[in-house]
């Protein structure tokens, strides 16, 4: 996921505010089917997450206000609910923890598969994370949940 925001403003007295915020997040993950059935998995894997952002005020040098990365390991449930041959709900949820002090997500996702090799996934997703790392001046904290609608194409082998 990648996320950057550009907003621009003025100060009280006038003078203009940039500030640019960017936020990746990569995620690495597996799936284990108990008792070899598809309509069940337990999720595991990895997140890495960077944000950085920077504020320029005036004519002033840019600062860079926030610059950090984190990883977090996570483990949770998806369920697959066939609703044709081609098609299907998947439901998922995740917890996890790391680097940061708690991080879940949940989607309900619609799943066309066109053949055996492509499909496409439309549905809604929630990732919430709540994060503090250091003390006085190098105190970070980052509390925020995305959510919205999703699209992807789903590449099978």
């Amino acid at each position: 996921m990648h996320v950057a925001l550009t907003p621009e403003s003025a100060l009280p007295n006038g003078v203009p505010l940039s500030i640019d915020l960017t936020n990746n997040i990569l995620e690495v993950a597996g799936i284990y089917h108990p008792q070899n059935t598809e309509t069940l998995g337990v999720l595991y894997g990895l997140r890495y997450s960077e944000f950085e952002m920077d504020a320029t005020v005036g004519p002033m040098p840019t600062a860079t206000l926030a610059d950090q990365s984190w990883i977090d390991g996570f483990i949770g449930l998806r369920t697959n609910i066939a609703v044709s041959e081609k098609s299907k709900f998947i439901l998922r949820g995740d917890i996890g923890t790391g680097d940061s002090d708690l991080t879940w997500s949940a989607s309900g996702l619609f799943d066309y598969s066109f053949n055996n090799k492509f499909s496409t996934l439309i549905g809604y997703r929630w990732r919430d994370y709540d994060l503090e790392q250091g003390s006085g001046s190098d105190r970070f904290t980052y509390d925020i949940t995305y959510e919205g609608p999703v699209l992807a194409a789903v590449f099978h082998w």
